[in-house]
Order: structure tokens, then C-alpha cells, then sequence
């Protein structure tokens, strides 16, 4: 089953800009051209919901950096805590009793919200995992993946090291094992 974005986040494989492309008729892709470079982009709007598939170059999903798959679902650090992630959707918080979040940090920062953006872990069939983040909600504030924002709608590969930043809070997400002390 697949579904139809309306708006997506591409790198123009020309000049690196990252455009921000609107889907105004609904249609399953468009061509728009980069105001940097004046490259001519192919954007697909079409999105599986269950995509399990290795991202190939030149897809619209964008990879922080091309490195190799996650060999565990990885944790996420924010303040000195670390948090273990599931496969599957963690939604990620600030700690409250009225949160629904899975993954909850006791933080100070206002600006970070109780449900504030989600981390998909999903298994690919080689055994390792796919892990990207997204925003949970459209009115959720201002979020950065490696100093690339993103929107409700968007999602984002994660590599090791990858920071997140909500609002003046920074996410590190990390896959690697952590040595026993």
C-alpha cells in the first residue's frame, strides 16, 4: 500500500541546495527546476508504507550521509540519559504525566513538546535496520536533522552520530553497542 505526499524535501544532486517541493495537483510526481542551479529535478510524491527496500542513490529520501545500515535499532542520548529504541515507531518526548510518548526525557525545555517527533526502527530482510525520523504532529515546532529542518510529512534517514535538535534540546542517536562498564 502506498500513499501520495503533498509536500517533499529534495537535494538537487547538482549544487546540494535542499528545495522544499509542493505537490499542488495531487499528481504521484512533477518536475520543478533547482533556483540555484537551474537543474531540472524529478520528484516522486509516492510513498510506501511499509518500505523495507535499501534506499538507492537518487531516491528522494533524504540520507544524511551514505554509509552503511544500523546493525541494532540504536539509542538516543539527550542530557546525559540514554534511551534504547524498539523496532517500530518510538515517539519521542519531554517527560509529563499526560505524555504519550514512548521515549521520555525529563527536560527543562519549553519548546520541546510531550510527543514531540517520532523514530521509525524497521528490520530490513539482510537484518539490519532502517531508522528515520519524522516530526509527530503538523504543529510541531521548529526540528533539525543534522542542521537540515524538517516538516510534518518528512522523513529522514539516520546514520551514527546523527543529531537531532528540538527546539534548544540536542538528540544524539548512536547504533553502535556501547561497551560494558
Amino acid at each position: 500500500m502506498s500513499k501520495i505526499l503533498s509536500q517533499k524535501k529534495v537535494v538537487c544532486p547538482c549544487c546540494g541546495s535542499i528545495l522544499s517541493v509542493r505537490n499542488r495537483t495531487g499528481a504521484p510526481s512533477t518536475e520543478c527546476e533547482c533556483p540555484k542551479c537551474g537543474q531540472t529535478l524529478a520528484v516522486n510524491f509516492i510513498v510506501a508504507e511499509a518500505d523495507t527496500a535499501p534506499v538507492r542513490e537518487g531516491a528522494n529520501t533524504l540520507l544524511p550521509d551514505k554509509g552503511r545500515w544500523p546493525v541494532s535499532p540504536g539509542r538516543l542520548q539527550a542530557g546525559g540519559i540514554t534511551k534504547e529504541l524498539r523496532p517500530g515507531r518510538n515517539i519521542v518526548g519531554k517527560q509529563a504525566d499526560t505524555s504519550r510518548a514512548d521515549i521520555q526525557f525529563p527536560l527543562d525545555d519549553t519548546g520541546v513538546s510531550r510527543e514531540h517527533f517520532d523514530i521509525n526502527v524497521r528490520q530490513r530482510t539482510d537484518g539490519a535496520f532502517r531508522v528515520s525520523v519524522s516530526p509527530h504532529k503538523e504543529r510541531i515546532s521548529y526540528t533539525t536533522v543534522d542542521g537540515l529542518p524538517i516538516q510534518y510529512g518528512d522523513e529522514v534517514l539516520l546514520r551514527e552520530g546523527s543529531v537531532i535538535k528540538a527546539h534548544h534540546t540536542r538528540f544524539v542517536y548512536t547504533s553502535k553497542e556501547q561497551p560494558q562498564s
